[in-house]
């Protein structure tokens, strides 16, 4: 039915509008995103993509913004054996 589509497309969008700005802050950050990537494989430009978002993870709790992320302290536990990834954005009002 027409509302379902209309509910659907609007949901699509904003997913894809977030999804977008959070690769433009990765790639404003990790240049390896940035330039024409040499790699062949799915999984290494994979391990490329998940390494840069943990780094970025990292990188927000070492510079105090983890917070304005909508993180609390302890969110992640970098002793842990197994590590988890956490894609965090923050909405735009």
């Amino acid at each position: 039915s027409l509302p379902d589509e209309m509910l659907f497309s609007s949901n699509w969008e904003s997913s894809r509008k977030d999804v977008e700005c959070v690769f433009g802050l990765m790639k404003g950050r990790f240049r390896i995103l940035k330039i024409p990537s040499l790699l062949w494989y799915q999984h290494e430009i994979d391990n490329v993509f998940f390494t840069c978002a943990i780094l970025h993870n990292i990188l927000l709790e070492w510079d105090g913004l983890a917070e304005d992320w909508g993180l609390e302290d302890g969110d992640f536990d970098w002793e842990e054996e197994e590590a988890q990834l956490h894609f965090v954005t923050r909405s735009v009002s």
